[in-house]
């Protein structure tokens, strides 16, 4: 069996140098204790302040309680608006639903009464210029018309001929026509 070596000494510590100033060596070993101490120290004290802060806010805690109540009414107030905007917009287009609806309805029974007069009223005159023959006349005239069966289906009869009287003439049936009218030039020869 082999014998293990004899254990080694600890090496001595670097000397000071013999100007009586730490060397070289001394400040970079120091630096990098230190930078060992204050990383260390970071994170110790990290882990400590995140789990102080995690221990604070767990469920249950006073601090979770008020961010969660400050949470939920944040919330019911968004879904306030929210449900409010919404329920604006859906009453806002039944609401024009039914103005049109309406509207339709009362402007249709108007637009009937309307249609319905003015039906009437050309009517009317269609059936008096049919009856009549002639689309215009001189009111407060005179006139001395013939009437003869219409050839319209709903106008029995209309004016075939008319003869507008003028003051100072006299009519007559003209001769050899039992329904023409002629003006005459003297009062005897319309008595014959």
């Amino acid at each position: 069996m082999a014998t293990p070596p004899p254990p080694s000494s600890p090496s001595p510590a670097p000397a000071p140098s013999s100007s009586g100033k730490p060397s070289t060596g001394w400040w970079a070993g120091a630096v990098a204790v230190a930078l060992v101490l204050m990383v260390g120290g970071y994170l110790f004290g990290h882990s400590q302040g995140v789990s102080s802060t995690e221990d604070e806010y767990a469920q249950g805690q006073p601090k979770y309680e008020e961010i969660f109540n400050a949470g939920a009414q944040a919330g019911t107030n968004v879904g306030e608006t929210a449900g409010k905007q919404q329920g604006q917009k859906e009453g806002l287009a039944q609401g024009v639903s039914a103005g049109k609806k309406v509207g339709f309805e009362n402007g249709e029974a108007a637009g009937k009464q309307a249609g319905l007069a003015q039906g009437q009223a050309e009517g009317r005159e269609a059936g008096a210029t049919a009856a009549l023959g002639f689309s215009t006349w001189d009111t407060g005239q005179p006139y001395i018309i013939r009437v003869e069966e219409s050839d319209t289906q709903n106008v029995p009869y209309t004016v075939s001929t008319r003869t507008q009287m003028v003051p100072g003439k006299a009519y007559a049936l003209c001769s050899g026509s039992t329904t023409e009218v002629c003006v005459v030039t003297d009062s005897a020869s319309a008595n014959e």
